[in-house]
Parts: C-alpha cells; sequence; structure tokens
C-alpha cells in the first residue's frame, strides 16, 4: 500500500507490429489461431476487462474505487485516494514482472531442467527479479523471457492463467486496503495481514462465482486455488534474492516479510483448497527450494 501524489501514468505500453509477430509466433507454437486485429483490440483492453471482472465479483459501488494502468516507470500497484474516489494505480510493468516470474518458478515443476538450462535460468531470473526495483530494465527483462515460449510451449497456457489468478489476488489485497479504511490511516504491519487475509477471501468469491458459472473474463483452474500463497512464495524468493545480492528496496515497496504474510492467511487457504491445488502448491514449493538452493549457489558466487 502505497499513497503517491502524482498518480497519472507518463503513457501505455501499445501493441506493435514486432508484438504482434511475437504473438503469432507463441500461437503457432501452441496450436491456437491467431487473428492481428482481434488480439491488438484485446491487449488494449486488457487491463480494463480484468478491473470489470474483479468490480462485478464484488459487485462494488459505482465510482467507488478508481483502477488505473499505465505506465509509471516503477514496477509497482498501489492504492491512494483520489479526488473523487479511492483509485487502485497498476503499472503495466507490475503485471508483466508478475508474469515473467510466474513462468521461470513454474519452469521446475513441469519439465526436468539440465545443468545448462538451471544457469540460463538463474541469469533470466535473475533479471526479472532486478526490474522489480529497476523498471527500466524491461526490455531486457523481455528478451530474455520470450525465447522461453518456444523452448517451453507446452507451460504457457498454464503460467498464463497463474499469473492472472495471482494478480486478482495481488489487486484484491489493494481493494482491502480501501474497504478497510487503511488509507487514512498510518500505515502497518497488521493492515497488511489484514489485507491479505480479505484479499485471499475475495479470491474464493472469485473462485465461487466461476463455480457457478459466471460471465468473467477470468478462468482460474482447479489446480490453482492455491494463487495466493503462490504469489507471496514469489515476492519471499524477490526479498531473498534482493538481500543476497545487496540490494535495499525503496521506503514505499516495504511490506512485512512475505513470509510472514503467508504464515498469515495459510489456514484460511489450506481450509479452501482443493486436492488438484493442493497437489499443484506441494510441487511448485519443491520446485521452489531447488530454485532458492541454486539462487544461493548463483548468486552467492557471483557476489563471493
Amino acid at each position: 500500500m502505497t499513497d503517491k501524489k502524482d498518480r497519472r501514468p507518463k503513457g501505455r505500453f501499445v501493441v506493435t507490429p514486432d508484438s504482434l509477430k511475437a504473438g503469432e509466433h507463441v500461437a503457432e507454437l501452441v496450436g491456437k489461431d491467431f487473428d492481428p486485429e482481434e488480439n491488438r483490440k484485446l491487449a488494449d483492453s486488457y487491463h480494463e476487462r480484468m478491473f470489470e471482472a474483479l468490480k462485478e465479483v464484488l459487485d462494488l459501488p459505482e465510482g467507488s474505487i478508481e483502477f488505473i494502468s499505465g505506465s509509471y516507470r516503477k514496477t509497482t500497484v498501489f492504492s491512494a485516494e483520489g479526488e473523487n474516489s479511492l483509485q487502485i494505480i497498476l503499472d503495466e510493468t507490475f503485471d508483466f514482472w508478475t508474469y515473467g516470474l510466474t513462468v521461470y518458478t513454474c519452469l521446475p515443476v513441469f519439465y526436468q531442467l539440465s545443468d545448462n538450462d538451471w544457469d540460463q535460468l538463474m541469469a533470466d531470473l535473475g533479471d526479472m527479479l532486478l526490474l522489480g526495483t529497476s523498471a527500466e530494465l524491461h526490455e531486457t527483462a523481455r528478451q530474455g523471457l520470450f525465447p522461453y515460449f518456444g523452448k517451453y510451449a507446452e507451460s504457457l497456457e498454464f503460467t498464463h492463467l497463474l499469473s492472472r489468478a495471482i494478480m486478482a489476488f495481488i489487486l484484491f489485497h489493494e481493494v482491502s486496503h480501501c474497504q478497510l479504511d487503511h488509507l487514512k490511516q498510518e500505515a502497518a504491519s497488521e493492515m497488511e495481514h489484514d489485507a491479505d487475509l480479505q484479499a485471499a477471501q475475495h479470491f474464493y468469491e472469485l473462485v465461487a462465482s466461476l463455480q457457478r458459472g459466471e460471465k468473467s473474463d477470468f478462468f482460474i483452474r482447479p489446480d490453482q486455488h492455491a494463487a495466493p500463497l503462490v504469489a507471496l512464495e514469489i515476492l519471499h524468493l524477490h526479498e531473498y534474492w534482493l538481500t543476497l545480492n545487496g540490494i535495499e528496496r525503496s521506503e514505499e515497496q516495504i511490506h512485512p516479510p512475505a513470509a510472514d504474510r503467508k504464515r498469515h492467511i495459510r489456514a484460511y487457504m489450506f481450509d479452501n483448497l482443493n486436492a488438484e491445488s493442493r497437489g499443484f502448491y506441494e510441487a511448485f514449493m519443491e520446485a521452489m527450494e531447488g530454485i532458492r538452493e541454486r539462487v544461493q549457489v548463483f548468486y552467492g558466487e557471483e557476489n563471493g
């Protein structure tokens, strides 16, 4: 949660001929049809459709919370008090960062990686983690991610949907700050824990609405119901990597440790997990253990 004075985006990312070619290539790899004009329209309204879907699930009063996305040149999402409504601001780089980290951390879940694969993953993962504090590295991180689309095409649909589920939880967290009247109070760790728990509850409201067959721009797979825990585990990895590399988080990014945040919602989450999502979460945690060990060796040696 952060309150910032200048909440106007400096611009927006736009669809380019190169990005359409990249999308067409990915669609070909996974055996999907690709309509360039239709995909341009979908990309241009991507966040607006996501915001509307979340507002419908929560039945938010019209005009109570305004969602804004754009390029702020900071990898962040935050809530703030606007002139006429509360605001939730999503930097588009943050969404890409979330997606990239989801792709990288899920690879060991689905694939047996060779030593060379692991070394490349550690290098590219480091670039993506650094993007969390250096938004100007967006293009470097994007170029590093693209080869994975071809090499690991079978997992693309899963990781895309999982990153969307993670983003839903993160946005629900900011919505919860607004609903719990946190923006008028001095920041405290307990507020973050309360917002996490309410966000997890909202997340399951979304899951329940989808299970009832309600129309939505979201689709959350049965094995992805642990997305809030996965989100906090990825944040935990980011914190560990920053510490290992001696990088301090900016003051506006400081929250309670992600491990503490996860403990506060774990019991509630596990009460609501089905067998499929428990199975994926256990496999993900095993993969993350391997990633953390490799990160410690790879970046420990670099900084030694």
